[in-house]
């Protein structure tokens, strides 16, 4: 039985480069998730909130109290509170 040496070569680094992928792919989804500190929004000066938000703090909170009932709390991981799914609207209006 005759067996091409080139071709052997070819399927090895083949395999080779295919088990890097897959290691690879083992370790991208293995990462464990790194979860940011949030700060309160609340906390920041008037001045800084209204230029990063575009809402006054009493605005923003009729805004939220307005629509809390459509904002739910997802327990899922660490949950956003209405507020701070809110205020990105206003970041965002710019």
């Amino acid at each position: 039985m005759f067996i091409n040496i080139e071709i052997l070569r070819r399927y090895l680094k083949m395999q080779a480069i295919q088990s890097l992928h897959s290691i690879a792919c083992i370790q991208k989804c293995s990462r464990t998730k790194v979860y940011r500190k949030r700060i309160d929004p609340f906390s920041l000066g008037d001045e800084v909130f209204l230029k990063r938000y575009r809402f006054s703090k009493q605005t923003a909170k009729v805004i939220i109290n307005l629509v809390r009932e459509e904002l739910e709390l997802n327990r899922k991981g660490c949950g956003t509170s209405p507020e701070l799914q809110q205020l990105p609207v206003g970041y965002a209006a710019e």
